[in-house]
């Protein structure tokens, strides 16, 4: 059942990826090769899901030629199947009977009843150990049977583990990988989870579906993930977003107190809840919730994480589970004091609490205006990134410049429509390539928290990584003098035709600067960096440079560069420009262009000062 694989080499995908993890959110690489050329690499992903477990008593079928004539000796089990699904899984477990078979189908007649005329799936071998996978199910309601074809006991009791692995998911998987692959050439797929706030020894499933084109997500197949939880790592950094839900594996008699979330001034009220996710009331009581807070200029030491609060004066604010639910506890007022807050639990059962924890902020009053523009970390001066972020109409855009990893460049964008406080959040996606369209997956959260006009807070969700950063904006607004009148030029730019390529451009009274966003041959998200006088404006010739630098959760050399081109440009008025982009990418990225095009600004016209 699983669709015709389309490969160079004749290969097949892997029947299973496996990741075994005592992290709540991270990250892992995994390795394709032989693949047929992906003109427009399509990666989705499904799950985290945990399986269904039915145990049943089962007799031989005494009509073990017939499983579909009801009687003793079968199970039946009812799966819903929403849009979107991957995979629906069935699997029978290890029993005490000689030989089960296993058999799926849709129930097309809606009469909840398994028929031969709707199987799907057969599974018949001479064991106990059968399995099926239906690919990409279209929506509807399903059947799962398993038969005791071959008993060994009166009755043997049969364990059939099922799922319905879709995108919806309290526990997120994300795929991502490059966005063109050339044929039989070897392809890294990045898995990266959140929120799996599960105890040890929980197993969940998930599944990546690999396409050559975003018309055929899952032509070449889907890979079943099997995720296992080992361990509980040590308490690591978690931002509280304001809105989001997040999850968090606490030990027994143990501690988490690195959880935090930020308020700014404006801010009248916010409630933390909190619940021990699938136990019951006592482990529920057993969760202790406090609250502590630092203020902004002590919270940066050790950006872009966060150290342990000073719990030696006792908390501001405590609260204990009861009811059956975890401690949940509202501020408002006087008590709202805008600082950086930290959620601490504390377990006090002698069992592991996978618990889930939110933050919900009201505010009033008029926010903090918008600053416009490219902001870079003060925290972290010499990591040679940053972000723009501008208004666009009702909707807040944002693009973060920064590096992988291997030290390249990497960009990221985000949008949401503007906050009523101080504090925006926002998903935040990576954009690949097919050399026309650009298309975009999922791989975190972002929140810009504002403390005054030149100063805020940027967090960050990254494949599971977190951290923090205090900002300030990288040039004072301050326009240009062109032809005798002050220009506002700065602001987010795109080309006008379909296609791919944008730029942050940044002009005051001495210099100008432009951050362009592209992609590699690879069709992988990277940028470059010019930057030059702003005489001779409204034209300009900058020369273009590659950057290497660090990941935002790394550390290393400051940044080097290279001259890998050229950009000129020439503003028709403060709106409209033509650019051409001639460059050549340095190893280890590819790529080539020389190209002309129209653009326009994206975002709002910024007054001059």
């Amino acid at each position: 059942v699983f669709p015709v694989a389309v490969f160079a080499d004749g290969g097949e995908l892997p029947p299973v990826w496996n990741i075994l993890t005592d992290k709540v959110s991270g990250w892992q690489d995994f390795q394709l090769s032989g693949l047929a050329a992906m003109s427009d690499a399509t990666f989705t992903s499904g799950g985290l899901v945990v399986p269904t477990e039915t145990v049943q008593l089962l007799a031989q079928d005494p009509t073990d030629d017939d499983p579909y004539d009801g009687g003793a000796g079968v199970m039946t089990v009812m799966h819903s199947v929403p849009e979107g699904t991957l995979l629906l899984r069935a699997e029978t477990l290890d029993t005490t009977s000689a030989d089960v078979d296993l058999f799926v189908g849709r129930d097309t007649n809606g009469d909840g009843i398994a028929q031969l005329g709707e199987e799907l799936c057969a599974s018949t071998s001479p064991s106990d150990l059968e399995s099926c996978d239906l690919i990409n199910p279209v929506a509807g309601e399903y059947w799962v049977l398993v038969q005791n074809w071959d008993a060994t006991n009166p009755q043997d009791a049969v364990t059939l583990k099922s799922a319905v692995v879709g995108n919806n998911t309290p526990s997120p998987l994300a795929a991502s990988g490059d966005g063109i692959v050339a044929i039989g050439a070897s392809q890294t797929v990045r898995l990266s989870w959140d929120n799996v706030s599960a105890v040890p020894g929980t197993e969940l499933l998930g599944a990546v579906g690999i396409g050559t084109r975003r018309e055929s997500p899952v032509n070449i197949g889907v890979i079943p993930v099997n995720f296992t939880k080992t361990g509980i790592a040590a308490p690591a950094t978690l931002v509280l977003m304001d809105g989001v839900s997040r999850g968090l594996t606490i030990n027994g008699g143990a501690t988490h107190d690195r959880v935090f979330f930020d308020v700014p001034a404006g801010t009248d009220s916010f409630t933390v809840a909190t619940t021990a996710s699938g136990a019951d009331s006592a482990q529920n009581a057993a969760l202790r919730l406090e609250l502590y807070r630092v203020e902004f200029d002590n919270a940066f030491a050790n950006a872009p994480f966060v150290a342990a609060p000073d719990t030696s004066g006792g908390p501001l604010a405590s609260a204990t589970g009861s009811g059956g639910t975890g401690p949940t506890l509202t501020l408002s007022g006087s008590a709202v004091v805008p600082g950086r807050w930290y959620a601490v639990l504390r377990n006090t059962s002698v069992s592991p609490a996978a618990v889930a924890i939110r933050v919900d902020m009201g505010f009033s009053g008029i926010p903090v205006p918008l600053s416009a523009g490219l902001w870079q970390p003060i925290s972290r001066p010499d990591v040679g990134q940053g972000f723009d972020y501008a208004t666009a109409g009702d909707w807040r855009a944002f693009l973060w410049y920064t590096y992988d990893e291997d030290g390249a460049p990497a960009w990221y964008i985000a949008s949401a429509p503007k906050p009523a406080g101080n504090v925006w959040v926002a998903d935040l996606l990576r954009a690949t390539n097919d050399g026309t369209l650009q298309q975009e997956s999922p791989v975190g959260h972002v929140s810009v928290t504002t403390l005054g006009a030149e100063d805020n807070i940027f967090s960050f969700v990254l494949y599971g990584d977190e951290g923090s950063d205090r900002m300030v904006p990288l040039s004072p607004p301050l326009c240009p003098t062109v032809n005798n009148a002050k220009k506002s030029y700065t602001g987010i730019w795109s080309r006008e035709a379909v296609g791919v390529g944008g730029g942050s451009a940044l002009a005051n009274e001495v210099a100008q600067g432009y951050l362009h966003y592209i992609y590699d041959a690879r069709g992988r998200p990277v940028w470059l960096n010019g930057f030059g006088a702003t005489a001779g404006l409204p034209r300009a010739e900058i020369p273009l440079s590659q950057f290497s630098g660090y990941c935002p959760v790394c550390t290393g050399n400051p940044p080097t560069s290279a001259e890998v081109g050229v950009l000129t440009l020439n503003y028709a008025d403060e709106n409209n420009m033509t650019w051409n982009l001639d460059y050549l990418l340095n190893s280890p990225l590819s790529g080539t262009i020389n190209r002309t095009d129209d653009a326009s600004k994206l975002t709002e016209q910024l007054p001059c000062q």
